[in-house]
């Protein structure tokens, strides 16, 4: 403190550079919170639901993750829900898998959830009649020369039919015309298919849906239905991630551009799973004495590996150079019925 008052008396010596140092000081602190201000900003952008009359539910895991039907009535008695309505992700190509066709399978209550898709009641009821139909956006009936009544082959980059093959046939009986022009880009180019045809003809979806959409009866509660949804699944092995229809669509975008490399992991996981069943079934038939020969057959494959990897572990013990020598005399008298000392001799 003895040193106050010469402090007090430097600080006002040069005046200027005392006045220049404060204002640089405040200018920083001024600057670090305005800066972390946007910086909080952009972190809660997205996590708030309010506003949005529509959610969209699918799996928190993964994308390519379905989720169970048995969900969709939970969904439906929450306080704060219109209606519930799922669709499941089709990866649809027309003539070339470079063209990729935004296709979803849905059921006939997905229309209600979008007023601003508008489809005619003869189109609607035409849809839901037949079982292969499909109702397509005018601009994509205009970019493919379409019309309504044509049948058209489509090829799905994810899922096949039962006999394995991935070309699909649809007959196009309606035609969405998009109310609202700031969606119309969007809509015009959509495929609808009938979910009851996709779920019954491919043997890998089994009744369960890509995701659900919920419209909500107030859009000032959308985040609480949003996290009432993803409550519904906390702690189970389907648990849900609820976003809005903005940061659900900027999602899907970003699969379309990653192709059909998500399809094929799909459809790999899928294969995976019949192919694991479908062993099990083959070893059941085959009856008991045949499971103890493949049990037999697998521990003494194993048992030869055990006393292989053993020897070489001597062998390198006894100098490393010897050994792979030996060994690589031991497998050419085995492919070729002479010994290396044979043949040079």
């Amino acid at each position: 403190m003895k040193y106050l008052h010469l402090v007090w008396a430097s600080l006002f010596r040069r005046k200027t550079r005392t006045i220049l140092t404060l204002v640089s000081i405040i200018a920083a602190f001024l600057l670090f919170g305005l800066l972390d201000a946007v910086r909080t900003s952009f972190n809660q952008a997205g996590q708030s639901a309010n506003g949005a009359q529509r959610l969209q539910t699918g799996s928190k895991l993964s994308f390519i993750q379905t989720l169970p039907q048995t969900l969709q009535a939970q969904m439906e008695a929450l306080p704060g829900v219109k209606m519930v309505t799922y669709a499941n992700w089709f990866g649809g190509a027309y003539q070339d898998p470079h063209n990729q066709v935004f296709s979803f399978a849905v059921p006939p209550s997905y229309l209600d959830a979008y007023p601003e898709m508008s489809v005619t009641a003869a189109e609607r009821k035409a849809f839901n009649e037949t079982r292969t139909g499909v109702l397509v956006g005018e601009g994509l009936m205009s970019r493919f020369k379409w019309k309504v009544g044509d049948r058209i082959p489509m090829q799905s980059t994810i899922f096949p039919d039962k006999s394995g093959s991935k070309n699909w046939t649809f007959d196009i009986v309606g035609v969405i015309h998009s109310t609202d022009k700031k969606s119309a880009g969007f809509y015009d180019q959509m495929m609808l298919l009938q979910w009851k045809y996709f779920d019954d003809t491919t043997p890998y979806n089994r009744g369960n849906v890509g995701w659900y959409v919920t419209r909500v009866t107030d859009v000032n509660q959308a985040d609480r239905v949003a996290k009432a949804i993803d409550a519904l699944s906390v702690n189970s092995d389907h648990e849900t991630r609820t976003l809005t229809e903005q940061a659900a669509t900027a999602a899907l975008l970003q699969r379309e551009r990653a192709g059909d490399g998500a399809g094929r992991v799909h459809l790999a996981a899928a294969h995976r799973r019949a192919g694991g069943h479908a062993h099990r079934q083959r070893a059941h038939s085959r009856g008991e004495p045949g499971q103890r020969r493949h049990a037999g057959a697998a521990a003494g494959g194993q048992g030869e590996l055990d006393a292989r990897h053993r020897t070489d572990g001597a062998h390198r013990r006894d100098g490393g150079r010897p050994a792979r020598l030996e060994r690589d005399a031991v497998e050419h008298r085995g492919c070729t019925g002479r010994t290396l000392k044979d043949e040079t001799t």
